[in-house]
């Protein structure tokens, strides 16, 4: 503010300069960022103040002084975020199978921002089209500047106020993360009396940075694809993520998937009253004989339709009803249900229209002779990677 008095000390400084007695001094003060950054936050105040002085011994002290300033506020530059898959690619996965991809999103703008995304998409080879969820917004602080008083360390700095006496600075808050000089760390306090506002870390920077150097929110966020299935060779998918403040998206952020196949192996033994063994003993007529199969999926992806067919000896006959499911350590995530998921045949297979009665074809009771083949179908479902299950049954030595 300017003031009379000062004016006319002024003029009178100036004749006395004319004397050789003039003094003048001018000091430019600034308050708020000390170091101009593209991302100073929005609404932060950049004051410029002057004063000078001169002798003036009409004045009580003998010196004359007069100042202003000049006051200019930071506005709002939105601006695309950066968006890192923090997740290794490419990624192998069974078709079918759900695939978790983690993305790092920190923000660039100098003000608290929503960033949505609206486009994941997918360009699949030799695979039919993934399942890819929405992601829900996400909403980031302003970005702030680390202002130079002499006193931060590699834990506690200061930073622009912006005029809230409260918790938090700028929209960033006790647990939020942020990067500094690219390192990710997380806020543990923030003291903001409304015009100081200082920082502490819950862990200590590589070193201590420097005045002028860009604090920015950030947040990792996980989305889960499901994998299309198999068409052909070389299957996969590259899935893009396009983040957004509604005018500026980000460069487009590809992940990899490359879809493996089942491989499916079956083992079967046989047990004649001594524990099941891949080579028993002689048996005898009248004899039962339960058969035990093992199908495991011994690689990275699901398999489909999993149909299982058996072909009966014409040397024995079929005990009704024996048919058993057993499900692996690691879960096949298939379901059996005896009359809906096993069909028979009495004519090796040409037809599955047979229904196993006791006594028929001249077996004793409880066992059908005229049964030529099983089949049991998982039609429908899916058996997991790494799984496995057991079928038994029972058959009489004619």
């Amino acid at each position: 503010m300017k003031t009379g008095k000062n004016h006319y000390g002024l003029g009178l400084g100036l004749g006395r300069a004319l004397l050789g007695a003039l003094a003048l001094v001018a000091v430019i003060a600034f308050a708020g960022p000390r170091n101009s950054h593209a991302a100073t936050a929005a609404g932060t105040a950049i004051v410029n103040s002057v004063e000078v002085s001169w002798d003036d011994a009409t004045v009580v002290g003998g010196r004359g002084t007069d100042n202003d300033s000049v006051t200019i506020t930071v506005s709002f530059v939105a601006q695309a975020p950066t968006l890192t898959l923090t997740t290794a690619t490419p990624v192998s996965a069974g078709q079918e199978t759900d695939v978790d991809l983690t993305y790092r999103i920190t923000t660039n703008a100098n003000d608290s921002d929503i960033y949505s995304f609206p486009a994941t998409t997918s360009v699949d080879n030799n695979a039919t089209a993934p399942t890819l969820p929405a992601i829900a917004d996400i909403t980031l602080g302003a970005t702030s500047t680390i202002e130079d008083d002499g006193t931060f360390t590699t834990t506690v700095f200061k930073v622009a106020d912006d005029g809230a006496d409260d918790d938090a600075v700028n929209d960033l808050a006790v647990n939020d993360y942020v990067v500094i000089g690219g390192e990710r760390v997380q806020i543990s306090a923030i003291v903001d009396d409304g015009t100081t506002a200082t920082i502490t870390l819950a862990s200590a920077l590589s070193s201590v940075p420097g005045a002028g150097v860009l604090v920015a929110e950030t947040q990792d966020f996980t989305t889960t694809v499901t994998a299309g299935t198999i068409s052909g060779a070389s299957p996969s998918h590259t899935v893009t993520v396009t983040a957004t403040d509604g005018a500026n998206p980000t460069p487009n952020n590809s992940a990899v998937i490359n879809l493996t196949s089942p491989g499916l192996t079956v083992t079967k033994l046989a047990d004649v009253g001594a524990g099941f063994v891949a080579s028993p003993a002689n048996v005898t007529p009248g004899t039962d004989i339960t058969y035990q199969i093992t199908v495991e999926n011994t690689g990275a992806g699901v398999a489909d339709n999993v149909t299982l067919i058996d072909d009966l000896s014409p040397f024995a006959s079929f005990e009704v009803g024996s048919i058993t499911f057993t499900d692996g350590a690691t879960s096949s995530s298939l379901t059996y249900t005896a009359g809906a998921d096993d069909d028979y045949s009495n004519d090796n297979q040409s037809t599955w229209a047979a229904t196993p009665t006791s006594g028929t074809g001249g077996a004793p009771a409880g066992y059908d002779a005229t049964i030529t083949d099983l089949r049991v179908d998982f039609s429908g479902q899916t058996m997991a990677a790494g799984s496995s299950f057991v079928i038994e049954y029972t058959v009489q030595v004619k």
